[in-house]
């Protein structure tokens, strides 16, 4: 019986583990394409602001916001991410 549940608890071990691996892995992913949309779009939207913020333009202003609002949202997502799966190891490293 002692053996069975010291297999099993090695398992779960390793589906975390693999877990972990994989939302780190996300993580990443996820700032791979956030970066440069977040970017040009503020760049566009410093443009813009130089120009007069009439008609055409300050609609352009406010889709370049929501742009970049979204960006940062998906980028805080990516952090808590990251910071779950730190949180995570540090407790299994204590538990061991």
């Amino acid at each position: 019986m002692t053996t069975k549940l010291e297999l099993a608890n090695e398992e779960l071990k390793r589906k975390d583990q693999l877990e972990n691996e994989f939302i780190n892995v996300a993580a990443h992913e996820f700032r791979a394409p956030i970066q440069p949309i977040l970017g040009l779009a503020e760049l566009l939207r410093r443009r813009k602001s130089g120009n007069s913020a009439e008609g055409d333009n300050k609609q352009e202003i406010e889709k370049l916001d929501t742009i970049i609002r979204n960006a940062k949202k998906l980028m805080r997502l990516e952090q808590n991410m990251l910071d779950m799966t730190k949180i995570e190891d540090r407790s299994q490293a204590k538990r061991k």
